[in-house]
């Protein structure tokens, strides 16, 4: 018999929490680890500006947490054990939002306890904004869950707005749910209950400028005091990372004037490496192991020879290889699809075939023949197997419809923004599956419920 207090989804749910914290603290796994980035990071914990902020080339979501938090603790051993506690405080709110959405507490443990063992916990240690980022994307997805519970409520439309600037101010690669929140919302709200047309669109609407209008104002505030339109002054850095790759000496000559000398330079540095431009003939992924030399040996120090340090000019060297990036594109589109096409697929078969997503789609597999067919007896003795369709069995597919909805469109959103400026490495792969295998238990779980409750 289970235990009264085992029946109820809440004490799984701390149960499981208190076992990842006592496995990552007693294995070493929440001391800190240094990377590239946390310098970055840790020079903007210190400005006293706000053009320092609006030129630095990270965002502030980061170096805010490290310096909130940093009045309380010292050093940056306290980084990782807060950063998991916070994590685990975003699986429970998706837990809590999913339960209210869907009326069913268990169906959300099922889909929230995968959370606990994914593959991401693997960046917990980094100094680094990945991991913040997607516990603030989690957080983001919870509360337009819940929005859609009660899509009336003005200060649950705020929430979702603030805490949709914070991920992306936080991890700019989270853009992609400045359109995914517009999308999602509604399709969230018609999954679990009928609504008028019009209704539905003046709520799209509102939702629409609540993850649209402070993205826009925080740019024009960017253009006016830094002189570039965007979140962050990053995206020429990614861009030439791919676009170099493209680079041969008839592209250099066909490129305007002012650009010839510095493709040169950069065509130059890469043939003494030995890398040979790209060609469609290979799949793209051969030259992503050239794209940080691009990036970070060729292109920026030799702009910075031109304009300066880059602590001081990266607004400038970033719209120098913007521009540069832009026009190698226009000129090569083929190449440029090339990368886009081998990026998706590369995306799609690597971030698919992790463990994490393995496990439950071969169970789901497995459990497919057995839940889609009932036993019924026979007047004369025997049983009977009888086909059914699972989609009539009762309103919680269409909870499950929304969260494999909701997943799918994450996988995808966030893939396709990477892929259109940087190479789909592990690092962007982990957070963008998050939610998948949390759709493919919830279908789990429903199909054996349904099994359950037919015995």
């Amino acid at each position: 018999m289970m235990r009264p207090f085992l029946k109820t989804p809440a004490p799984w749910l701390v149960l499981q929490s208190l076992a990842v914290l006592l496995w990552h603290g007693v294995l070493g796994k929440l001391e800190p680890k240094r990377v590239g980035d946390v310098h970055g990071y840790l020079e903007l914990v210190e400005a006293d500006s706000l053009g320092e902020i609006l030129t630095s080339v990270r965002t502030y979501g980061y170096p805010l947490f490290l310096k909130v938090f940093g009045v309380f603790f010292d050093g940056l051993g306290w980084v990782p054990p807060v950063q998991l506690v916070l994590y685990l405080a975003s699986v429970v709110l998706f837990w809590w939002a999913l339960s209210r959405y869907s009326g069913r507490k268990w169906l959300a443990l099922a889909a929230a306890s995968p959370l606990f063992y994914g593959s991401m916990l693997e960046q917990i240690r980094r100094l680094q904004a990945d991991f913040l980022g997607a516990t603030w994307a989690l957080v983001t997805v919870s509360l337009l869950l819940r929005l859609a519970t009660r899509p009336a409520s003005r200060w649950r439309l705020g929430m979702v707005g603030a805490a949709l600037a914070m991920t992306y101010h936080t991890r700019p690669a989270y853009l992609f749910l400045v359109v995914l929140v517009p999308l999602v919302g509604p399709f969230l709200r018609w999954c679990r209950e009928a609504t008028e047309i019009r209704e539905l669109a003046r709520w799209t609407v509102r939702l629409t400028a609540t993850a649209v209008v402070p993205y826009l104002l925080y740019c024009t505030l960017r253009l006016v005091v830094v002189g570039h339109f965007g979140l962050v002054s990053f995206g020429g850095l990614n861009m030439i990372g791919l676009a170099g790759s493209f680079l041969d000496a008839d592209l250099v000559a066909e490129l305007p004037a002012q650009d010839q000398s510095l493709a040169g330079e950069i065509l130059a540095a890469r043939e003494a490496k030995g890398y040979k431009p790209m060609v469609t003939t290979f799949p793209a992924r051969r030259w992503y192991s050239q794209y940080d030399f691009n990036v970070w040996q060729v292109a920026i120090p030799l702009v910075e020879e031109k304009l300066g340090p880059r602590k001081e000019t990266f607004p400038a060297i970033n719209e120098t290889l913007t521009g540069l990036s832009g026009r190698i594109i226009r000129l090569r589109p083929g190449l440029y699809k090339h990368w886009l096409v081998g990026g998706l697929i590369y995306g799609i078969g690597n971030g698919l075939s992790v463990f994490w997503i393995l496990v439950p789609a071969f169970a789901l597999f497995c459990s497919l023949p057995l839940a889609l067919t009932q036993i019924h007896p026979r007047p004369e003795g025997g049983a009977a197997l009888r086909i059914r369709d699972p989609v009539a069995e009762g309103k919680a597919w269409s909870y499950v419809l929304a969260l494999v909805g909701l997943s799918g469109v994450y996988f995808l959103g966030s893939l396709s923004l990477v892929v259109v400026i940087e190479v789909p490495g592990e690092r962007y792969l982990q957070p963008a599956v998050l939610l998948l295998p949390s759709a493919l238990c919830a279908i789990l779980f429903q199909l054996w419920k349904q099994r359950w409750d037919q015995r």
